[in-house]
């Protein structure tokens, strides 16, 4: 999962990011919502998008990680 998350860190200048519930789904997932805002590094375009994401957690560490989010969004400000 850091691996994603440094790809991220990469490819695009995080410039908000606003987490908005995180909520407990059993014991253990967590669910969470917000959203965030960045300029794609390779094209120096803007984008917004929502966000939600899903954490499987074990042995308080997380497992597994789903995200859905606006992805056209995120395409348009990667495309040339």
């Amino acid at each position: 999962m850091s691996q994603f998350f440094a790809r991220i860190g990469e490819a695009v200048e995080v410039t908000s990011w606003e987490p908005r519930h995180v909520l407990a789904a059993g014991r253990d997932e967590v669910v969470a919502t917000g959203a965030w805002s960045g300029v794609a590094r390779p094209t120096g375009k803007s984008f917004t998008s929502d966000w939600g994401m899903v954490f499987g957690v074990r042995d308080g560490r997380a497992t597994s990680f789903r995200v859905v989010e606006d992805t056209a969004r995120l395409a348009a400000a990667f495309r040339r």
